[in-house]
């Protein structure tokens, strides 16, 4: 009998933490999505200004691993078009505004 309770509760403890689980997710895409449009409209007014980047997790396939710095070429909703330098070279990096954690001007 002590058996049965024993495992009842377990499996009623799984399901709260699944449940747990999927609020957290579900949360988390209604701020994305918030987030994305914020940065759209923050990233319009910063067209050819001079700005720090700090991305959501490694963008190792653009050579960024926490941040970027760089000039905002172009942007729209879903997009962002990073210039910057790299010794003599200009790299140009497009990723997604869903991506970006924090944006931050740099003020020269």
């Amino acid at each position: 009998m002590v058996g049965f309770i024993a495992c009842v509760a377990l499996v009623f403890s799984i399901l709260c933490f699944y449940e747990i689980h999927t609020l957290k997710k579900d949360k988390a895409k209604e701020d994305g999505g918030k987030s994305r449009e914020t940065f759209a409209e923050l990233l319009r007014g910063l067209h050819g200004r001079q700005c720090e980047f700090v991305v959501d997790g490694a963008l190792l396939y653009l050579d960024i691993a926490y941040s970027v710095r760089g000039i905002v070429a172009d942007s729209d909703d879903d997009w962002v078009l990073i210039t910057s330098k790299k010794g003599k070279k200009v790299l140009q990096r497009l990723f997604r505004i869903s991506l970006i954690k924090d944006v931050k001007e740099i003020i020269q």
